[in-house]
């Protein structure tokens, strides 16, 4: 018992030291032990962080902004690079970015035969002209993978929310500074 809650404590701690200095949830070496570690834990340490986001609310998936193509998509790419993302593909012309797949906390660091959880996301992003400015439109891929259930994989929304809200938040303040 101890030693599980020592892992769990471990695990927040990671977390918080992750999203400390840096836009958004990173890949960090955590212990799930018992199924501790849950999506709402991972909100919660965003909370924490990212005290002016009310995350019961829902995120937009696009926002529209006052400024060019060129400055929507460069700050774009430069809130993806603050949020330590890594582009799979990315096309200007086209106005798609996708980021790689992270895993929030890496499964080499617990026995998956136990029944504990993965939790992945990657964000696909579109810029596109729009009358009045350049849209934004942000989806996150944000799953649950368990080794033994019969639905191995699972969408969990709040992920999602959680990390659109911390793009968008990133994107306005990036905009903001170049204004």
């Amino acid at each position: 018992m101890q030693r599980t809650r020592l892992l769990i404590i471990g695990a927040v701690l990671a977390l918080q030291a992750a999203l400390s200095g840096c836009a958004a949830v990173v890949a960090v070496p955590v212990v799930v032990a018992a199924g501790a570690m849950s999506v709402y834990t991972i909100v919660n340490v965003a909370r924490n962080q990212y005290p002016d986001i009310n995350f019961d609310s829902q995120s937009p998936e696009e926002e529209t902004y006052q400024a060019s193509y060129d400055a929507v998509w460069t700050a774009s790419m430069a809130t993806l690079k603050e949020m330590k993302e890594t582009t799979q593909m990315m096309d200007k012309s086209a106005g798609t970015i996708q980021t790689d797949r992270k895993n929030i906390n890496d499964v080499k660091w617990f026995n998956r035969d136990l029944g504990q959880s993965v939790f992945f996301y990657e964000f696909n992003i579109a810029v596109k002209p729009v009358q009045g400015g350049v849209s934004v439109k942000s989806t996150v891929q944000f799953v649950e993978e368990k080794r033994f259930a019969e639905n191995r994989q699972k969408d969990i929304p709040e992920g999602s929310n959680m990390m659109r809200h911390i793009f968008f938040r990133n994107l306005r303040n990036t905009l903001q500074e170049k204004a």
